[in-house]
This record gives C-alpha cells, sequence and structure tokens, in this order.
C-alpha cells in the first residue's frame, strides 16, 4: 500500500510542479492554477484519510507515520502555493511565501526519506 500511495504523491508533485511553473511563467493563470491545486490537495487528504483507515501493520509503523507527515507537508506545500496564486493575482510581492514553499518542500522530502529509512 504504501508504495502505491507514494507513486500516487510522485505524480501529483510532478503535475503540480509543472502547474506552479507555468503559474510563474505567466502560462497558467493564477485562477486555473488555484483549480488544479485544489483538485491536488483534494487527492492529497483522501490518500491521508486512506493512511488512516488502513492502520498498517506494527513492524511499518513508523514507516507509515513518517510518509503520513510527508502528505501533510505537501498538503501545506499546495495550500501555500494556493496564496502564492492569490498573491500573483492581485500583483503582489511573493518573496516571504515563496520562502516558505522550499521549507515545505524540504520538509515534505525529509519525511519521505524516513519512511524509506525505516522500512522493515
Amino acid at each position: 500500500h504504501l508504495d502505491g500511495v507514494e507513486s500516487v504523491h510522485g505524480i501529483l508533485r510532478e503535475s503540480l510542479g509543472a502547474e506552479y511553473r507555468g503559474l510563474l511563467d505567466g502560462s497558467v493563470a493564477p485562477a486555473e492554477y488555484d483549480e488544479a491545486a485544489a483538485g491536488t490537495s483534494s487527492q492529497v487528504t483522501a490518500e491521508i484519510a486512506r493512511f488512516v483507515r488502513t492502520g498498517p501493520p506494527p513492524e511499518w509503523q513508523e514507516s507509515y507515520a513518517s510518509y503520513m507527515e510527508s502528505l501533510r507537508s505537501f498538503n501545506e506545500y499546495v495550500r501555500e502555493t494556493r496564496a502564492v496564486a492569490a498573491l500573483l493575482g492581485e500583483g503582489a510581492d511573493t518573496s516571504a511565501a515563496e520562502a516558505r514553499l522550499a521549507g515545505l518542500e524540504a520538509e515534505s522530502l525529509e519525511h519521505a526519506r524516513l519512511s524509506a529509512e525505516a522500512r522493515p
């Protein structure tokens, strides 16, 4: 199950990343980006809910817990990109939000790494 979640997470991360780059280069409108990001956030929330429902075997608890934190950090990253889209739509400065994005992305990747290390 964890491998499937990792695969879905990777696809969502890549897809949203392409949309976000488009937002930054002006080829994706802020409203269009917000719609795509809302869908991604919904999918991540569904994956987190599935994690909670399935409950891992005891030997997988630590790995699952770390990956759930990776998903939560990624979902926070998605929410922050939506804030950037709104700021861009208003013509406002996005530098502080973009700095937070880097930290959230690193946090998500770190939890994914810890999950991989904790696998039995």
